[in-house]
């Protein structure tokens, strides 16, 4: 059993099979690469990232699919348990609630952050928190949930649009027009959050939706501070550009922010929306197969 699993509410939540993807795949009509590295100066990997859908494919229509990563901070190993806490609790709450799909979402975080909570005043976890952002995608829609500083982004036909706001110090100074943007990436404090889940007794996640947002062709990309320390957001727009089609682009990323300095772990989530033409062609080719098969 795991170490956090005394914090767990019975009912429900736990009878939903879920699939959990960790590495590379494809699911349904998303191609996902997942790549997290410890880096180069860590001794351990705090990040934690899945693609989590119900095994059930007609509840994976009505459900979705969720794209998930937290970041975790806390000594002896705390924050490998918190970021694995938000990512396993979370998409379980979310896909075995009831209600409208942002209820659902922020009821799934708030519950969590009650768990890491809750585990955090105990030793040997006491003081463990993380950060963590949730991509649902059901239909054409683009469900958004966030604590903390990972980020999430939607890239279309060359264009990169950040979904999520980093909830640190430094973001706050932006927001209120006390430090400009280009000399954020420099102040002493750009790493001290302003939110996290179990860092606190209450939290309150960010939640929006982007109709629209999921069409063939669309990536949705999910990244801890340890790529984009490194990576600007046109350098990861580059990546994208140019290397939408293959499959080691997350890989690619995450060994160049190793290359510049690597000094936190780096964690890469990367769903392509498979274009139409491609599921055509990949249908026409199987049934090509099919139909040249020998009569028996």
């Amino acid at each position: 059993m795991k170490t956090w699993a005394k914090w767990f509410r019975p009912g429900k939540w736990h009878d939903l099979p879920l699939a959990i993807l960790a590495q590379a795949g494809r699911v349904g009509p998303l191609n996902i690469q997942i790549v997290s590295d410890v880096g180069n100066v860590r001794s351990n990997n705090e990040d934690s990232a899945a693609a989590v859908y119900p095994e059930n494919g007609s509840m994976r229509v009505d459900r979705g699919m969720m794209l998930v990563l937290a970041d975790g901070m806390g000594g002896h190993n705390s924050g490998e348990v918190a970021s694995r806490m938000a990512v396993e609790r979370i998409s379980k709450l979310f896909f075995g609630g009831r209600g409208e799909v942002l209820d659902r979402l922020k009821k799934a975080f708030h519950l969590v952050n009650t768990e890491i909570y809750r585990a955090g005043q105990e030793e040997p976890h006491k003081g463990m928190g993380t950060t963590c952002t949730a991509v649902v995608t059901i239909g054409d829609a683009l469900y958004v949930a966030h604590v903390g500083d990972s980020r999430a982004y939607h890239w279309r036909e060359g264009q990169l649009t950040r979904m999520t706001a980093d909830q640190t110090y430094v973001q706050y100074l932006i927001q209120t027009g006390t430090l400009a943007h280009e000399e954020a990436n420099k102040h002493p404090k750009r790493n001290v959050l302003m939110q996290a889940l179990g860092a606190a007794a209450t939290v309150e996640p960010e939640v929006s939706c982007k109709e629209g947002g999921a069409a063939p062709g669309d990536i949705i990309f999910l990244c801890s501070d340890g790529l984009y320390e490194y990576l600007s957001d046109d350098e990861i727009k580059t990546y994208l550009n140019e290397g939408a089609d293959r499959a080691d682009t997350a890989r690619e990323m995450v060994d160049e922010a190793k290359r510049r300095g690597g000094h936190d772990n780096i964690t890469v989530v990367l769903g392509r929306i498979q274009p139409l033409e491609q599921d055509t062609a990949l249908k026409n080719t199987q049934e090509f197969l099919e139909n040249s098969k020998p009569n028996p």
